[in-house]
């Protein structure tokens, strides 16, 4: 047998079960942990998607409105021209 392996150690039962116990509710905490950091998370995306929707529907209402009302500005320019210069 080589010096360097170590022979293996035989274990309590009872040891066996606390490291097991400890480990489970170990894994329960870390399991927790992740499902509240995955529902911030959520929470975040669907902010950010509904501000970003709220922004797109800005622009668009924008966009619209300069399309719209550009001909309104031009008779307007047009009339105060005429009103102005003689």
């Amino acid at each position: 047998m080589n010096s360097n392996t170590k022979s293996p150690q035989k274990t309590n039962p009872s040891t066996l079960t606390k490291y097991q116990l400890n480990f489970t509710s170990t894994l329960n905490g870390v399991e927790e942990n992740i499902e509240e950091e995955v529902k911030r998370w959520d929470e975040r995306f669907f902010n950010l998607v509904k501000e970003q929707g709220q922004t797109a529907r800005t622009i668009i209402i924008t966009a619209a409105s300069v399309v719209v009302l550009s001909p309104v500005l031009g008779a307007v320019v047009e009339l105060v021209e005429k009103f102005m210069l003689p």
